[in-house]
């Protein structure tokens, strides 16, 4: 299965961004970034090498709940996952990358043997979200 989503990019109601609905990477060159170490760390890292943009990473923190409470409070922006953004967002704007960027994710399971009850329980959940919604390609 393979699932599509662009990277959310959050940044505080109060940032220079805060009226815009998208913006292109090369703006975000030197500003200061909040960095999940779970989520997507070399994505992120070529996305921004690829456009010839500085990241300048000002934090990297483990929890992806503890990046949006510092970027709420205007220390930095980050991208996250989309599908991990809160569906309520307080003190929090959401913008596109335009163009668009996606990042593709794809489960893999090994033919040779039959998947565990575990395994089969995830992929057809997996594929029913797909299907609820814009993920799928």
């Amino acid at each position: 299965a393979e699932f599509r989503g662009g990277p959310g990019r959050a940044k505080s109601e109060n940032h220079r961004f805060a009226d815009r609905t998208d913006l292109q990477i090369s703006e975000l060159d030197n500003e200061p970034f909040i960095q999940s170490k779970t989520d997507c760390v070399s994505f992120v890292q070529k996305l921004f090498q690829e456009a010839g943009v500085r990241l300048n990473l000002h934090l990297e923190l483990t929890d992806s709940n503890t990046v949006l409470a510092m970027v709420k409070e205007g220390l930095g922006i980050t991208l996250i996952p989309e599908m991990s953004l809160p569906e309520r967002q307080t003190n929090l704007r959401v913008l596109s990358f335009n163009p668009p960027v996606d990042r593709f994710l794809h489960i893999t399971l090994n033919n040779a043997k039959s998947p565990s009850p575990a395994a089969s329980a995830f992929v057809e959940m997996a594929t029913e979200f797909t299907r609820r919604t814009e993920y799928a390609s």
